[in-house]
């Protein structure tokens, strides 16, 4: 659920103006949906994501966190999947651009480009904004997540469309629609 709030002014003189709100509105919405499905703590509202549901592995990277120095923290990520009979094929790595644009950078001595081993090779990789960069961990606070696994199975189901509730009535502690002249959505 989410509220915004346009002046009567926008709304009657913007001929796309609904169009356009819900665009943004869906936009918006669908961000929060990735982020929950990721890194949701399933108290109160918020949906639990992956990264607190039971059973799912993980691999600290010590008290202040690490930097990723070589495929090594990916290639145990895979074998932990294996280790308990998941799929070797159709295995993704989500992560913050920041994340796999350092991956993507790596080079060997001589300054050569690091392919990778096979595992990370056969990994699809999908940016995220949705996964900060600024997580606390020990003493840093510049430390980020990545999600490796078959999110073929991860659904996100809607039970209804997205539905625009406009009114220049609607109030809150802060005021009211009317006496603002707006409009609520």
């Amino acid at each position: 659920v989410c509220l915004s709030k346009a002046s009567v002014e926008l709304v009657e003189d913007s001929p796309n103006f609904a169009q356009l709100i819900e665009q943004q509105i869906g936009a918006s919405l669908a961000l929060e949906a990735d982020r929950g499905c990721l890194r949701g703590k399933g108290v109160g509202n918020e949906i639990p994501g992956v990264a607190c549901w039971p059973g799912v592995q993980a691999i600290d990277m010590g008290t202040n966190g690490a930097v990723l120095d070589g495929y090594d923290e990916m290639s145990r990520a895979y074998t932990k999947i294996q280790n308990v009979n998941g799929p070797s094929d159709g295995i993704s790595v989500l992560a913050a651009p920041r994340t796999l644009g350092d991956l993507d950078r790596f080079k060997d001595g001589d300054g050569q480009p690091l392919r990778g081993p096979e595992s990370w090779q056969l990994m699809k990789k999908y940016p995220t904004n949705q996964i900060p960069t600024n997580l606390v961990h020990g003493n840093t606070s510049d430390n980020s997540e990545v999600y490796v696994g078959d999110f073929s199975s991860l659904l996100i189901a809607m039970r209804t469309s997205l539905m625009l509730e406009i009114s220049r009535v609607a109030a809150d502690g802060s005021g009211s629609a009317f006496s603002n002249m707006q409009v609520w959505i």
